[in-house]
């Protein structure tokens, strides 16, 4: 149980700093008047952050990179559409437009992406419990939006 609090506090703290991100970003992009220079200095600030929390807490090099696929890559190519994309919506959309959109498309994947056991995530099947979860997840998503 200790394990799954402390997960779910991790998970919630990311995501509670992701509308943040966004805003931050956003305007970061109008005030040097370029979107792909902001999201370039936010994937570069990002890039060092993680450089030094490997340099400080001297994880070794995985022997294992040869090892992984191709696709196993793709989430960079993910996340600096995303961050392009947030960084363009946000000053034009607004961070609440902005994030409703990204939590809904976030929620209905995930429950594919589970319910198929895709990407070698344990398979959670759409049951309907699970549906009427998922459907006032989304209804409360769109009435906060309001």
């Amino acid at each position: 149980m200790h394990t799954y609090v402390g997960y779910a506090l991790l998970a919630t703290l990311a995501g509670a700093l992701i509308p943040i991100m966004a805003g931050i970003n956003g305007s970061l992009g109008q005030t040097i008047g370029s979107t792909y220079y902001a999201a370039l200095v936010l994937l570069g600030v990002g890039f060092f952050a993680v450089l030094l929390v490997i340099l400080f807490s001297s994880v070794p090099v995985p022997q294992q990179f040869e090892q992984s696929a191709p696709h196993q890559y793709i989430g960079g190519l993910i996340v600096a559409f995303y961050i392009l994309s947030i960084t363009f919506l946000v000053p034009r959309f607004g961070v609440g437009n902005s994030n409703f959109f990204v939590i809904v498309a976030q929620v209905i994947s995930a429950a594919v992406i589970d319910h198929f056991g895709l990407l070698d995530a344990e398979i959670r099947l759409i049951n309907l419990k699970r549906a009427i979860g998922i459907t006032f997840l989304l209804a409360g998503i769109y009435i906060a939006r309001k």
